[in-house]
């Protein structure tokens, strides 16, 4: 039976292909089955470090150690583990199950990334571990570490693949007797069919098959039997058709070119010299060759060694094939090589066919080494399955132990919960609520029953400053993130408004999938009310040193002025050059006087600033000048010959300046030198120093003194922060609050050696049209000018109606004068019958009356094109800062010059 080639072809293509899927599923099943065994171990320690997780806060709060040891230790008899490892928050061991110490290499990996929860393969005795390591309460109750056997899985996988094999060979032996039972059926018929066609090639066209079926052989035969008929009359015509053929032959050519070009194998066709004369791309290809045309070119050349060097071509009947390695852009292949001799009338020529066996050869050595553990595998599954059947047992007791330990850990969770003085939320995937203590019950205004599987938002209003509700739990489910904000307030039931820190922290299930969230809320009234009264008593202590301070330099100034002024009395009216002179000084002084009170404003409201668009550098060398006078600090200057304008409040910037270099002074103790400079740049977004893009004036003020010390140089803006004995710490963090309501910054240059560099960023301005207008309203500003027109002045104070009727009839106006916004809108109403005011002028607060914010509000309504002013002592009040806004068209700022007053009227009614 055996004997048939058929038979044969058939039952090796059945175990060609068999061993092929053999191989193949073998291959992916060891990868598919190491991958999910390796999961499925990964998820039962992921499972044991949560249930270590419940229980670790409670026992590591009461400090038994013991528990710890004992808790982990019950672990260890669970299938597939190696050691467990509880690590405190400082990466210190606290409980192992080695013995006698953890090595040092497990100690070393546990500590490396906190909080990097990456499985990692660890070696230990020469045995393989894949560790896994997961934080308690984010680390703050410590680390658990657990390391899984490595040879625990591989031998789960071989025994999986002994079995699918063993199934595999039995359906190869049923196919196998299959196909030999129905091919019997068909052989012998065959055989009869190969017989006559035997007949029929040595030209008996006439013969007949004997044997007759009425299946689809004995249709062939009949078939055969017309064939060999309509042979012998084609026969004489076929001389007639050779001749047609070979026009045929030339088209065979092409599709055959066609077809070499689009086999896989690469094909090469040489001369017994080697030299190339067709090729297709698939020989390019594996050889990855990169020269377009190799015809002429030699094989030997091109591969870099001779293939037939040990071959005798004279003699190479039949086909011959060749294995070799071949290192190809530095990957190692196996290639195949079947070499033809084919014998033409012109040459002999060889075909190569090369074949890329690299996976082959591969899978081969797989199964080779599948085989040698195979026996030894069969050898070790009794003695395996028997440790199975024991650990499974282990298991199950292990697992009734910790079902047990688990509802006791969760009734004590509960009563925790129902003590703790936060209010305590948990809620669903969904974001609806699960569960709320007491305390979250009391604080909210409502009991947990009414508000059970409702979602979130739906009965616990969180708002930031504006009203906006706020539901940060959607927030965590979406990003599965913790979130916490300690700025928000809640609205409860009973309508009351509750500052509260909130808390939020994704809940994972043992297959670390999310599964819901825990809100935690707790009320910081007192906290906050603690914060206020403990920065009101600093500040107020602040002040009375400030204060001091000021009101002795004020108390000097007074004294000048008062000198001046008895120095006038005294000089002769013909006197009159030294009478000017002597007014000027009084005026310098109560210049001095203003920026004082300024100061003291600032430090303690920090008003909005007064902006205006000036050329920082002269304020800063009047004031480095002026402080610096009489000592032995030297001061010098680099600035760029073309200084941009800068929008700032003049006085308070020259306060900047002024406490800086003060501290410079105090640093140096008098002696040194102070270098301030300036550059221009612009910066992109998202830059360093956190500001918008545009062009900046960055300032850097250097002295020569020691330094601040490394420790305090993150609190030197801090308000009240001082290394001074008797300093009130407001200096740098009033220069911190001015620079950063100018929409800039001042930073502390630590990397700076020679002594302290701080630096200035001020935006440029953008436009230089008050500059242009003030140097114009500068050249054609007259000493007194008639402007014939009617201004209304509202004042609470008489000394000062009666001073500024005076001076505006100086420049020709018509003065009423009225001391609240009611008069004053009274009085505004009668002039639109007659002649309007062209200028008023309102004192911004009138006590028990109506003050400028309000009035100007009333005369809108009355004169849309009113022009007003207002004019005020308190120079940081954002009505002086933002006029505008509040439909002013100037500003004063008491006190004012008469060269400030000629400035805005020529700037309001002139320009």
């Amino acid at each position: 039976m055996f004997k048939s080639k058929l038979l044969r072809k058939v039952i090796g293509i059945i175990l060609l292909f068999f061993s092929i899927y053999a191989i193949v599923v073998t291959f992916y099943l060891s990868f598919f089955i190491r991958e999910k065994c390796i999961n499925n171990y990964l998820q039962k320690a992921d499972s044991i470090i949560s249930s270590i997780s419940y229980s670790l806060p409670e026992i590591l709060s009461s400090g038994d150690l013991s528990r710890i040891q004992a808790l982990v230790n019950q672990f260890l008899q669970v299938q597939g583990i190696g050691y467990v490892l509880v690590m405190d928050k400082q990466g210190e061991v606290i409980a192992h199950t080695f013995v006698p110490a953890p090595p040092l290499t497990v100690i070393t990996q546990s500590k490396i990334e906190k909080n990097k929860v990456e499985p990692i393969y660890i070696q230990i005795d020469g045995k393989k571990y894949i560790q896994i390591k997961k934080s308690v309460l984010l680390g703050e109750a410590g680390y658990i570490v657990i390391g899984i056997k490595y040879a625990e899985i591989q031998k789960e996988i071989m025994n999986f693949i002994f079995k699918v094999n063993i199934f595999n060979l039995l359906g190869l032996v049923i196919i196998v007797l299959i196909t030999i039972f129905f091919m019997r059926k068909i052989i012998y018929p065959l055989k009869e069919l190969t017989d006559f066609a035997y007949k029929v090639k040595k030209g008996e066209f006439n013969a007949i098959f004997s044997k007759k079926s009425d299946d689809e052989i004995g249709y062939l035969a009949i078939v055969f039997e017309d064939m060999a008929q309509e042979l012998g009359r084609f026969f004489d015509k076929l001389k007639i058709s050779i001749s047609n053929a070979t026009e045929e032959l030339e088209d065979v050519i092409n599709y055959l070119t066609v077809i070499m070009d689009t086999m896989a194998d690469g094909l090469v066709v040489t001369d017994y010299n080697l030299n190339i004369s067709q090729y297709n791309n698939s020989f390019k290809e594996i050889f990855k060759i990169k020269e377009n045309n190799l015809i002429t070119k030699n094989l030997k050349n091109i591969l870099g060694f001779d293939l037939i060097q040990n071959l005798d071509l004279e003699s190479l009947k039949e086909q011959s094939m060749i294995e070799f390695g071949y290192n190809v852009e530095k990957e190692d292949k196996y290639i195949e090589c079947i070499l033809t001799s084919v014998e033409l009338k012109c040459e002999n020529s060889l075909v190569f066919i090369f074949r890329d066996i690299t996976e082959r050869k591969r899978a081969e050595e797989d199964l080779q080494l599948l085989n040698q553990n195979l026996e030894h595998l069969i050898l070790e599954r009794t003695k395996r399955l028997q440790e199975i059947n024991l650990r499974l047992n282990q298991e199950i007791e292990a697992k009734s132990r910790i079902e047990k330990d688990l509802k006791a850990e969760k009734d004590l969770f509960q009563l925790t919960l129902a003590g703790i003085g936060d209010a305590v939320i948990t809620t669903d995937i969904k974001g609806n609520i699960l569960f709320m203590n007491k305390t979250g019950e009391e604080m909210i205004g409502i009991e947990l029953e009414k508000v059970k599987n409702s979602f979130f938002t739906d009965y616990i209003y969180l708002y930031e400053q504006e009203e906006n509700l706020l539901c940060p739990v959607k927030q965590v489910l979406t990003k599965e993130k913790n979130w916490e904000s300690d700025k928000l307030y809640l609205v409860n039931h009973k309508d009351k408004k509750i500052p509260v820190e909130v808390k939020v922290f994704p809940v994972r299930g043992f297959s670390a999938e999310m599964v819901g969230t825990v809100v935690v809320i707790k009320d910081i009234s007192e906290k906050i009310q603690l914060e206020q009264e403990r920065l009101r008593k600093e500040k107020l202590e602040a002040l009375g040193v400030v204060a001091g301070g000021i009101a002795h330099d004020f108390n000097n100034l007074l004294t000048i002025i008062l000198n001046h002024l008895n120095f006038l009395r005294l000089t002769r009216p013909e006197e009159k050059e030294k009478l000017v002179e002597q007014i000027e000084k009084v005026e310098k002084i109560i210049l001095r006087a203003k920026q004082l009170t300024s100061q003291f404003l600032t430090f303690a409201k920090g008003g909005e600033p007064v902006k205006e668009a000036v050329k920082v550098d002269k304020i800063i060398k009047e004031t480095a000048h002026f402080l610096l006078k009489g000592s032995a600090v030297k001061v010098s200057f680099d600035f760029p010959k073309e200084v941009p304008p800068v929008n700032v409040d003049a006085s308070q910037f020259a306060q900047v300046i002024e406490n800086l270099v003060i501290n410079s002074l105090q640093a140096m103790e008098g002696k040194g030198r102070i270098q301030i400079g300036m550059r221009v740049e612009v910066l992109e977004e998202d830059n360093f120093w956190e500001l918008k893009a545009g062009k900046y004036v960055f300032i850097y003020f250097q002295d020569t003194g020691p330094g601040v010390p490394k420790e305090v140089e993150a609190k030197i803006f801090e308000p009240y922060f001082t290394t001074k004995a008797k300093g009130s710490g407001l200096g740098l963090a009033s220069c911190y609050s001015i620079l950063k309501r100018h929409g800039g910054r001042i930073v502390y240059n630590a990397t700076y050696s020679q002594g302290a560099e701080f630096i200035l960023i001020l935006p440029v301005s953008k436009t230089n049209n008050v500059l242009a207008k003030k140097e114009k309203q500068d050249a054609h500003t007259p000493e007194v000018f008639s402007v014939n027109k009617r201004v209304l002045i509202m004042d609470d104070e008489e000394e000062i109606l009666e001073i500024s009727r005076d001076v505006f009839s100086l420049f020709g106006f018509d003065c009423t004068c009225v001391r609240s916004g009611e008069e004053a809108l009274e009085k505004y109403k009668q002039s639109l019958q007659n002649n309007k005011y062209d200028l008023v002028v309102l004192d911004l607060t009138v006590p028990g009356k109506m003050g400028g914010k309000e009035t100007i509000k009333e005369l809108l309504k009355i004169d849309p094109e009113v022009v007003a002013v207002v004019s005020s002592g308190y120079s940081q009040d954002p009505v002086m800062a933002r006029y505008k806004e509040y439909g002013f068209k100037g500003v004063l700022s008491k006190p004012y010059s008469l060269e400030e007053l000629k400035k805005m009227i020529q700037e309001l009614l002139f320009l």
